[in-house]
């Protein structure tokens, strides 16, 4: 499904996490993967032409590894408290609450 996102707007700002971890997951799929965010299909060449920097490319692992941390931490906090609820306020379109985003990370806990 595609969405019409309007430049410079909120919307558009949640999007570069999301952005961020399509990268990560492209750069280093041994690493990371994140498979909604490699569908992202919206047009963010004014960030992808400083994608090479050592900078950037660290930002696309501390994006996806803060996600990835989230994750777990939720699944943990849930395991334990089955009738919570969850609630990611500018959570920049991430997988948190979706069972099915399991990163690859191997120096995680189980």
């Amino acid at each position: 499904m595609k969405v019409h996102i309007e430049k410079n707007t909120v919307q558009e700002t949640l999007v570069i996490p999301l952005y961020g971890r399509k990268m990560c997951s492209e750069l280093y799929p041994n690493l990371y993967r994140d498979e909604t965010a490699v569908r992202l299909d919206y047009d963010l060449s004014h960030l992808a032409a400083r994608a090479k920097s050592t900078m950037q490319r660290f930002g696309f692992l501390e994006v996806a590894m803060r996600q990835s941390d989230l994750a777990w931490e939720v699944r943990d906090y849930l395991r334990t408290h089955p009738r919570a609820a969850v609630v990611n306020l500018g959570c920049g379109l991430d997988g948190t609450g979706r069972a099915s985003a399991s990163p690859r990370c191997g120096t995680r806990r189980q």
